[in-house]
């Protein structure tokens, strides 16, 4: 018995070593990176998306050379990007665009568009999405005080759409 305690043993770690593999393998639907030299700072957002389950995760970051910097990770479960529609830097690359369509997955499938701008250089996120992405009820008011579409169009036309 003892002669096949360590290929069964083995074999037991690889499986559930693939399986997890899998489970959490996803792959990038958009991404870009910039880097400015003279401060020696590099910033960039990467969307990703499992291959096994309706999810995605988008990470948006900073580094300052290779020791500190910024990341920020937003899983976003029962959403899927269902196309990208335009992805454009802004304000002289300090400002990112992403306009999306993406798919809910929740008792009913849809698309909506979501659009969201990162400025890097003040760490400000704007999003304009038929789901609620980002919203956070106004228990005080009872109301839904997030981003209007008109509210949005504004932010980007400032930072130079």
């Amino acid at each position: 018995m003892r002669k096949y305690l360590a290929p069964i043993l083995l074999a037991t770690i690889v499986f559930w070593g693939a399986i997890l593999l899998i489970w959490y393998a996803r792959y990038t639907v958009a991404s870009g990176e910039k880097r400015d030299d003279f401060a020696g700072v590099t910033y960039g957002y990467r969307i990703e998306q499992y291959y096994v389950w309706n999810s995605m995760k988008l990470t948006i970051w900073e580094k300052h050379g290779v020791s500190y910097g910024m990341e920020a990770v937003y899983d976003l479960p029962a959403l899927t990007v269902d196309k990208v529609v335009e992805q454009r830097w802004l304000k002289n690359d300090a400002a990112i665009y992403l306009n999306l369509q993406i798919k809910g997955h929740d008792s009913l499938v849809t698309v909506h568009p979501a659009r969201l701008v990162y400025d890097f250089h003040r760490s400000e996120m704007y999003t304009s999405s038929g789901f609620t992405l980002w919203r956070v009820w106004n228990e005080k008011n009872k109301s839904e005080d997030w981003m209007s579409d008109a509210e949005f169009d504004a932010v980007l036309s400032r930072l130079g759409k």
